[in-house]
């Protein structure tokens, strides 16, 4: 066997400094980009959770307006997934379907007590989830944008892509680990006892 000259490894390092360069550019950035869309989308649901700030003062049934009506809608909405794991299964396994990728396991996992004080007006981390799938990296991509589009008050904790074979072919497998949140808001009926106990509180 011919012994390699300096030029030839130089030749090799070169090529393997630009294999690793496009994957860097068509699989690490785009990935980054992703999860922080990920982020963004927590920092939006938060502004939803704003505009339902004043639930808890409400004073009067009458002041209960369209505005507050319909955040309260959204919230509730946007948690179901925290509150329900077999919402979130539920909720995968379509994604999955639509995104054609292959989910091999879905394990959800409760970090506090699925429920809420009465008062809480607070955001509350109940659920995080690890997901392993397979698939072709565009369709990955596809289940991550439309995750973070549909799956509510959620955040990407990490994300770990690498080669696999199956059956198929070569495939791209993904384990995610994502963090579902949940906010409780009063019901017209505790927000009128609310009321009641303020003005209690301030007769006295």
């Amino acid at each position: 066997m011919k012994p390699l000259t300096s030029r030839d490894l130089g030749v090799q390092a070169f090529i393997m400094m630009a294999v690793a360069a496009g994957i860097s550019i068509l699989v690490i950035a785009p990935l980054r980009q992703e999860l922080g869309d990920a982020r963004a989308h927590l920092a939006a649901s938060r502004a939803i959770l704003a505009d339902a700030s004043h639930l808890g003062t409400v004073s009067r049934p009458g002041e209960v307006d369209a505005l507050v009506v319909d955040a309260t809608r959204r919230i509730t909405a946007a948690g179901r997934t925290a509150a329900d794991p077999a919402a979130l299964h539920e909720f995968l396994m379509d994604l999955a379907r639509r995104s054609g990728v292959t989910i091999d396991s879905i394990s959800p996992e409760p970090l506090s007590p699925n429920s809420f004080a009465r008062d809480s007006r607070h955001l509350t981390r109940v659920l995080t989830c690890t997901t392993l799938l397979a698939g072709d990296y565009p369709n990955l991509i596809e289940f991550l944008r439309t995750l973070e589009a549909e799956g509510g008050l959620m955040a990407v904790q990490s994300c770990e892509l690498r080669p696999t074979l199956s059956a198929e072919g070569a495939v791209t497998s993904m384990a995610l680990v994502t963090e579902h949140f949940a906010f409780h808001v009063p019901t017209l009926d505790e927000m009128q006892e609310l009321a009641s106990a303020d003005d209690e509180d301030e007769e006295e």
